[in-house]
């Protein structure tokens, strides 16, 4: 069997030579090429991990050219995976496959961006995703009529408690009566003239009645900011 030309020095030397293959821009980068076959082809996981510390640098500088504004908590997840990614297709004998450093760190740049981009289109549809969310609650909250988005601040059983007591003690049977039926009903104005004709004829005399009413309530119990009639 053919010895390689670095098998007999030990890992730190290995490692030591593709540190300075690096600083030189060595262009063979026989050394370097000795420490990947060892992390990922005979599986030694001191060698890969010496493999992460040499290029980790320049995998974060690749995630970070397609991907801006990350935090670095971010960066090193996503570095995590290029190296996870990596590994798989090249450990093994599919390492064979590479048959210099250039090479390998070709691929290494390709599962970079690969997972830099994968991340960035992620975060592009949760961002659609959570921007068309917000527009539907704006539309529910603009089709309820204000009196019932007033009601939601009254909802607590003790709030309701005190409303209805204070009713009974301070309406009469005409602002009791629309009170119920513009907060539990939940019908606008002309709706309840529509529905209830005889006993309210007049669209501007159940304004009136409920904007008092209204004004007492929020002034005897704090309860119901201030909303515009439709």
């Amino acid at each position: 069997m053919e010895l390689r030309p670095f098998q007999q020095y030990d890992l730190e030397a290995v490692a030591e030579g593709c540190r300075n293959e690096q600083a030189h821009y060595d262009s063979e980068g026989a050394w370097c090429y000795e420490l990947f076959l060892r992390g990922l082809a005979l599986g030694n996981s001191f060698a890969a991990t010496a493999v992460q510390q040499q290029f980790g640098r320049l995998v974060i500088f690749w995630i970070k050219r397609h991907v801006r504004e990350l935090d670095a908590s971010i960066e090193d997840e996503l570095a995590h995976q290029t190296w996870a990614q990596f590994w798989r297709y090249c450990s093994g004998q599919r390492f064979e496959r590479f048959h210099s450093v250039a090479a390998l760190l070709a691929f290494l740049r390709k599962c970079a961006i690969s997972i830099g981009l994968s991340y960035q289109r992620k975060q592009q549809r949760e961002a659609v995703v959570q921007a068309k969310f917000a527009a539907m609650q704006r539309v529910h909250a603009e089709l309820q009529p204000p009196d019932q988005l007033a009601l939601k601040r009254l909802m607590h059983a003790e709030q309701l408690q005190q409303v209805q007591k204070w009713l009974e003690q301070h309406a009469d049977s005409k602002e009791y009566q629309i009170f119920k039926l513009s907060f539990y009903e939940g019908l606008r104005p002309a709706e309840i003239v529509a529905h209830y004709h005889e006993q309210f004829p007049d669209i501007e005399e159940v304004r009136a009645l409920k904007e008092r009413l209204l004004k007492r309530l929020r002034r005897d119990l704090g309860y119901l900011r201030e909303h515009e009639e439709d």
